[in-house]
């Protein structure tokens, strides 16, 4: 019988309720025990066209997009060295509740580090949600959710994305079930308030924003030889707001020695941040694997996604898991289709109804053989149709085009 565990993170008590929960939460444990296929997918890309995040600091700081761009890449630095093997967050079902170390350093945590800067710009809950109603439907979209729902299946949204927007689309398009990364702006915001820590944390934030855009506005008004400095010292400067300023650690003999001295880390808003759940790469997959360990066993189980933090999942929780019928499909995405079973290049998601009555009338089998039957029935509408191993650079650019062709970005 499953267990519930905590959901990607410490254990221990939160600073602000609702940052860490179990899987029973999201409701879904009864329904993918009856349910006669299951889709468990990534939500921005896969199935609408919008990225709430950077439209939110885009929208609300200038230069914003770009400042979270660059917080993304020095996060990725700072942090690549000390993910650990992902192989263990799926068999070993670490990523739960005693998955602590693996899950701290995640591709996707950074979603997390827009916290204190929305605070400080007066962005709410609200204006969040504004920005998420509303999102454009991925072509094929609405024909997708509505067949497979005919016939019974259950949808679930595993994202990276926050957790109440993500609750707003998926609401809106038909999706049953999310699993989001809380972002508890409303509350952090009161709770600095209350503490009497608002002044003194937002002082050092206003101050790097301010920071970053004249900065990047020098970036923007120089030559070449200027702009390699001051890109290293934006750099420079969003790791000394992260993590001298905030106190946010990812390094183990930082956290030892925390955990020995019975302390945390040094400002509440940091404390807040490193509590969150993510739902990055690796929680990702521990959720599609809890959903294919606990689901109903003669189901047709799709797993797909889009981006760099759904490898995992599309690498672990497809063709290969545990005789499974069931199929991980990397879609439009030049990090995703190096990891899907297969890869599919489309303009239109419905044709995701076609590979489930494949599934359906073949059952589980060799990868070849149903490749090669979800390529025949495709082979006429225009999608493309690629194996783990016939994915070469050249197919991994088109899909870089087709991701961006869908927003309406040209790539020559």
């Amino acid at each position: 019988m499953a267990t519930e565990r905590t959901l990607l993170s410490p254990i221990t008590e939160s600073v602000i309720p609702g940052t860490r929960r179990v899987f029973s939460e999201f409701g879904f444990n009864e329904a993918i025990k009856r349910a006669p296929i299951i889709v468990v997918t990534d939500l921005e890309g896969p199935q609408v066209l919008g990225d709430t995040a950077a439209e939110v600091m885009k929208g609300s700081i200038r230069y914003g997009d770009v400042i979270f761009n660059e917080v993304y890449d020095w996060y990725t630095a700072r942090t690549q060295s000390r993910r650990k093997n992902h192989k263990q967050v799926v068999y070993n079902n670490l990523g739960l509740a005693q998955g602590t170390n693996l899950l701290r350093a995640q591709e996707g945590t950074d979603i997390t580090f827009a916290l204190p800067l929305l605070i400080s710009a007066g962005v709410t809950q609200s204006d969040i949600n504004n920005v998420a109603r509303g999102y454009k439907q991925t072509p094929g979209g609405k024909q997708f959710i509505q067949e497979l729902k005919e016939k019974g299946a259950v949808l679930i949204a595993v994202t990276t994305a926050w957790q109440e927007p993500s609750q707003i689309i998926t609401n809106e398009i038909g999706i049953d079930y999310v699993v989001g990364t809380p972002f508890p702006i409303d509350e952090t915001r009161d709770l600095l308030i209350r503490t009497g820590n608002f002044g003194k944390e937002m002082r050092p934030t206003e101050m790097f924003i301010s920071d970053c855009q004249e900065i990047i506005e020098a970036i923007e008004n120089s030559d070449e030889e200027d702009r390699v400095f001051l890109k290293q010292k934006l750099y420079e400067r969003v790791g000394r707001y992260y993590e001298k300023e905030l106190g946010i650690s990812y390094d183990p003999s930082v956290l030892r020695q925390r955990k020995e001295r019975g302390t945390k880390c040094p400002t509440l808003t940091g404390q807040i941040i490193e509590e969150i759940g993510v739902v990055g790469d690796r929680a990702k997959a521990a959720t599609a694997s809890y959903i294919l360990k606990n689901s109903n066993p003669n189901a047709v189980i799709i797993v797909t996604g889009d981006g760099l933090n759904d490898i995992v999942m599309l690498e672990k929780c497809g063709n290969s898991f545990k005789r499974r019928n069931a199929i991980s499909v990397g879609l439009n995405g030049p990090e995703a289709a190096l990891f899907g079973d297969i890869n599919l290049l489309t303009t239109d998601v419905s044709v995701y109804i076609k590979i489930v009555d494949v599934l359906r009338q073949n059952g589980h089998s060799d990868l070849n053989e149903t490749t090669g039957l979800i390529k025949g029935r495709l082979s006429n509408n225009g999608t493309v149709v690629y194996k783990r191993d016939e994915v070469t650079d050249a197919v991994v650019l088109e899909n870089k085009k087709m991701k961006k062709a869908l927003r309406g970005i040209v790539i020559p």
